[in-house]
């Protein structure tokens, strides 16, 4: 079978069209956190993270926080009343004021900021509004998450977060626990999501056990891309045959 040029030029534009889709950009603003107004510290009251919403609940802000590698040793600040004007703590391998449990603490994959979320006290989403969807198309959210605890408290904790896409159901990832002063590693999370909309809105909210023993979620490294369309057998057959008659042909130029 011989194909003309102007074929072996289609086939080849398919194939940079499929390669084009797999590096899609990311829909989700500042996923990674780093954008801030300044530093880490409480969402809303001593920072706010650029393209992200937290919400305000009738009392304080929520227990939503940007942090960094030193989380465990110079803590980051709060301005609700309980604790307004001071520094909160993580337990970490370096600790801070004797505050010292060597459990592995460590900051998210790409060494900058991340998240964090109290998720038995004051747990108020965050959010941003995701734009140029198109209806019925599937999304797919990934991002990387880890569970630690408070200075303040100690005792067994449980953490994970609650995913929300539109007006869709809730998904959840797993549960982590976490033993007295620990830290459960970070670890990567995936799920796909169906446009219903041109527009939806993004948003986590940290869930946890005790109330009273705060368990800290974090999470970090958030993705929402385009799911990548698989070709057709036809046109695998199409793109192979036009391959091979790539090769011929300078074969025969030889």
């Amino acid at each position: 079978m011989k194909l003309n040029s102007t074929a072996l030029a289609a086939i080849l534009i398919s194939i940079s069209s499929f390669s084009a889709q797999a590096t899609l950009n990311n829909l989700v603003y500042n996923g990674d956190f780093e954008l801030t107004s300044n530093g880490v510290g409480q969402l809303g009251a001593i920072t706010n993270a650029t393209g992200w919403t937290s919400d305000y609940d009738a009392t304080h802000f929520g227990f939503n926080f940007i942090l960094d590698k030193n989380a465990d040793k110079t803590g980051f600040a709060s301005e609700n009343t309980a604790s307004k004007g001071t520094n909160i703590f993580m337990w970490g391998p370096q600790g801070s004021e004797g505050r010292f449990s060597d459990n592995g603490f460590k900051q998210s994959h790409n060494g900058g900021n991340f998240l964090g979320s109290d998720g038995a006290y004051a747990n108020t989403k965050i959010w941003q509004n995701i734009n140029n969807l198109v209806i019925g198309n599937k999304y797919t959210l990934t991002f990387e998450w880890a569970a630690g605890q408070f200075t303040d408290r100690t005792g067994e904790t449980t953490s994970n977060w609650e995913v929300y896409f539109g007006n869709q159901a809730p998904v959840s990832t797993e549960i982590k626990s976490v033993g007295s002063k620990g830290f459960n590693d970070w670890s990567f999370k995936e799920f796909t999501f169906e446009a219903k909309n041109t527009t939806e809105t993004l948003a986590f909210l940290a869930k946890g056990t005790p109330t009273g023993e705060p368990p800290f979620a974090m999470i970090d490294n958030i993705s929402l891309v385009p799911v990548t369309p698989v070709p057709e057998p036809e046109t695998y057959a199409l793109m192979g045959l036009g391959l091979v008659a790539l090769v011929a042909r300078r074969r025969a130029k030889k």
